[in-house]
């Protein structure tokens, strides 16, 4: 995970209800690992930040053993702080702390696009999945010409790599194919992210380049540590709305590439 500016990603509260901003790709995910777990299975979240996602994964599935990891040492303690369950240890991707053939599942949401050794990293995942084990990725699509940032990326625009750390910009194609090269078998492939979306996004983004710094927090992330005045209803009333029209539009235009794309694979036999 990224810690741009002293800023922990991974916070708030998180679910597949609509009204909640990644609820449809956290759905996704918990839809293609339904009847894949035994008592006592391992699942990692890589770049698992301050942990919302993680520790709501091991609410779902209880009887499971759930790690988070993140090479940002602030986003662990803050993941610690409650841990609910869930263990969480510092570790780089490119080298992870454990066992080889320890997890039956390993999940990654918007960390791919942040590492600088993706062959290394596949490898590692590679390393720690059991045979036949489950990497699910959601990884934004920045290079490709049907997406708003594809058009603007190849215009020069280069507001995410400078304030969320984003160091590729994908093609869709190429990363199955790049993944599927390092012995991993595509099962599942879905879209989210459409028109709403990405204005919103670029938007964003834009507003920081203008103030020429990241904001110090993710709307999920204030919402969590802001204080409750009306900044803060105000906030959470617009996260509502923007929420339900983006996870209405997703499911709409589902087929047809968006945005992020979420990605499910298996680990090849050898």
């Amino acid at each position: 995970m990224i810690n741009t500016q002293n800023k922990v990603f991974g916070l708030g509260k998180v679910s597949t209800k609509p009204w909640v901003i990644p609820a449809l790709g956290i759905k996704y995910c918990f839809n293609d690992l339904k009847g894949r777990f035994k008592k006592g299975d391992q699942v990692l979240d890589i770049g698992c930040g301050g942990g919302s996602l993680t520790k709501f994964f091991k609410k779902r599935f209880p009887q499971i053993k759930v790690w988070g990891c993140d090479l940002d040492k602030m986003a662990i303690r803050t993941a610690k702080e409650n841990c609910e369950g869930v263990k969480f240890v510092a570790g780089n991707i490119l080298n992870l702390p454990f066992k080889d053939k320890e997890f039956k599942v390993v999940i990654g949401f918007h960390i791919w696009e942040h590492l600088t050794d993706l062959e290394k990293a596949a490898q590692e995942i590679g390393r720690i999945l059991r045979k036949d084990g489950i990497f699910h990725l959601a990884v934004p699509i920045e290079g490709d010409f049907w997406t708003l940032h594809g058009w603007l990326t190849k215009l020069g625009w280069q507001a995410k790599k400078k304030f969320c750390g984003h160091i590729h910009y994908f093609s869709r194609n190429k990363l199955i194919v790049d993944l599927e090269k390092q012995g991993f078998k595509l099962i599942k492939k879905r879209n989210s992210g459409y028109l709403l979306f990405q204005l919103a996004d670029v938007i964003f983004f834009a507003l920081a380049t203008l103030r020429k710094k990241a904001f110090a927090w993710t709307v999920e992330g204030y919402l969590e540590k802001g204080k409750k005045n009306l900044k803060y209803y105000l906030t959470l009333f617009l996260r509502i709305i923007f929420a339900l029209l983006t996870y209405t539009e997703s499911r709409i235009f589902r087929f047809i590439p968006g945005y992020i794309c979420h990605l499910t694979f298996v680990k090849k036999r050898k």
